[in-house]
């Protein structure tokens, strides 16, 4: 299995403001070819199957009038067709009409055409250098070197993998990705997560992780909407679920399974869906970065990562099977109508959905696990 992971470096501190205004030209003049190859193009792509290779042809680089070499239109070509597939792709899965994609003006991914990456430059107080090189057609002899500093992140991820063949570069940074072969673990144990407010993550063993998630989620309510508070207690929450997510035991994991609620925010305001009081609290609960970090840890350590529905998870007696909305006492207690069965709800929910994976089609491997326990 090979995993990508991307690490920045910062280089507006010690650029000289000439080499500065250069990359901005030079980012602004590639966002306009970005923006002109999807207007002109993105309806082709999205419905015509129109490929990168057909787009990157001779006739239409020529068409696009810009002072950028071929090699760089060629880039800002790539980025748009990439731009419209993603685009498409998203609308698809979430069942909405397709709209025209955007570009960020401020960055654009380079091939190794366009930028070349040192990693042992003979500068003295620099380890790492970048040169961008035939994308200005008006002047052949312009080219830039980027000196940068490595950090402890790029060192980590440099010691672990390969550099990719591309860079991302921004008006402040450049980013590196790298690329990493790990082997899928062949033994281990497999764990149920649910995913909540009251507790972070819970297992089907009972164990919850991140309890002063409600904490900090309260807090955030009572920041004003996008005020400099607002914001901070939501950086505070992002780096709450990325200490959490790491406490998971990875290393003596084989499967993990994940309830799946990154689309519980979908539709959410429909009548007698969610309360005003659960919505409240559902706009700071980061559930996409519950399951990014989940995912990335999981590639880190060769573990298998899946997900199955939320449907009914919590509402499901996973003694006699009878699912009720009533069974749901309150946020953390369940009992079962029909046979009394009593249980925290996080740990229905988590036991439920190891139950969906372990008892489901692509699950045999770890059914006898499951029906041991």
């Amino acid at each position: 299995m090979i995993y990508t992971r991307s690490s920045k470096c910062y280089y507006i501190k010690w650029l000289t403001a000439e080499k500065q205004k250069t990359i901005k030209e030079f980012l602004k003049e590639a966002h306009r070819v970005i923006c002109w190859a999807i207007d002109k193009h993105h309806y082709s792509i999205a419905y015509n199957n129109m490929e990168k290779k057909e787009l990157l042809l001779a006739r239409n680089l020529h068409e696009c009038d810009s002072w950028l070499t071929e090699r760089a239109k060629k880039n800002c070509f790539a980025k748009a067709h990439a731009l419209v597939l993603g685009t498409k792709r998203s609308c698809d899965e979430l069942k909405k009409e397709y709209h025209k994609p955007r570009h960020d003006p401020n960055r654009i991914i380079l091939s190794m055409t366009n930028a070349t990456v040192n990693p042992t430059p003979e500068l003295k107080n620099f380890d790492l250098l970048v040169e961008l090189r035939c994308f200005d057609k008006r002047k052949r002899a312009v080219e830039i070197a980027i000196p940068l500093k490595r950090n402890i992140h790029f060192n980590k991820w440099a010691e672990k993998g390969a550099l990719a063949s591309s860079i991302l570069l921004s008006d402040k940074y450049v980013q590196f990705s790298f690329e990493i072969k790990c082997e899928k673990k062949k033994e281990g144990s497999v764990i149920g997560i649910d995913p909540g407010a009251r507790n972070l993550l819970t297992n089907d063993k009972g164990e919850f992780y991140g309890q002063k998630m409600w904490d900090l989620l309260q807090k955030l309510k009572r920041r004003k909407r996008c005020s400099k508070a607002w914001y901070a207690c939501r950086e505070e929450i992002l780096e709450y679920i990325d200490k959490t997510c790491k406490e998971i035991p990875f290393e003596s994991l084989k499967y993990l399974i994940l309830e799946d609620n990154r689309r519980i925010k979908n539709k959410m305001k429909i009548k007698r869906r969610l309360s005003k009081r659960v919505r409240s609290v559902l706009t700071g609960w980061a559930i996409g970065r519950i399951d990014l970090r989940c995912n990335q840890l999981s590639e880190e350590n060769g573990v298998s990562f899946r997900r199955v529905p939320a449907w009914n998870n919590s509402r499901t007696c996973p003694d006699c099977g009878h699912s009720e909305e009533a069974n749901r006492v309150s946020q953390e207690v369940f009992v079962c109508r029909k046979c009394g069965h009593t249980l925290h709800a996080d740990v229905v929910g988590a036991t439920n959905t190891l139950a969906r994976f372990a008892l489901g089609p692509y699950g045999a491997e770890c059914k006898p696990e499951f029906v041991g326990r």
